[in-house]
């Protein structure tokens, strides 16, 4: 169609560029947030499941309360890095109809990982209930397997391409 660009013709220096600063700030942010009670961070706080666990999390941050706010504000820009870096390599592994598959995935997973954000967002802000705990996890456990199923279709898509140019 008239005004469609081809995803296979976008940059990818800039999409990288962007994620991989982003995911470093994500990274840097997340580090004063792995105490005892949530030895692997944010994620960790993604998955607590209930709200006993979310609140004995978002206890353990009382000095570190700022790195929270941060890694979760920040997140909703690592969102839009990530997916446009997915769709975008998507673009060149795969087929046109692949691709799209595989970016309305990474887009999707987006989605789902700001639902799962407002869930942890509104227990670091209010307190934890047990509704927010389990959205979050259930829209972690959507979005981490969106992202799974897009990266390995495009790992498969580098891999058979390279095959079948030899």
């Amino acid at each position: 169609m008239a005004g469609d660009s081809d995803v296979s013709e976008t940059p990818l220096r800039p999409l990288v560029i962007r994620a991989v600063v982003i995911g470093i700030a994500m990274v840097l942010l997340d580090l004063p947030l792995r105490t005892a009670a949530v030895p692997l961070g944010v994620v960790q706080y993604e998955f607590a499941w209930t709200a006993e666990t979310a609140t004995e999390m978002i206890d353990s941050w009382a000095d570190v309360r700022l790195f929270a706010w941060g890694s979760l504000l920040v997140d909703y820009a690592f969102m839009w890095a990530y997916a446009s870096l997915i769709a975008g390599l998507a673009g060149r592994a795969l087929a046109p109809s692949a691709a799209r598959l595989a970016g309305s995935a990474a887009w999707a997973a987006a989605g789902f990982d700001a639902v799962e954000n407002v869930g942890l967002i509104a227990m670091f802000a209010r307190g934890a209930t047990s509704g927010w705990a389990l959205t979050a996890g259930v829209a972690a456990s959507i979005k981490f397997a969106l992202l799974a199923a897009a990266i390995v279709a495009i790992l498969w898509g580098f891999a058979t391409r390279r095959s079948r140019a030899a």
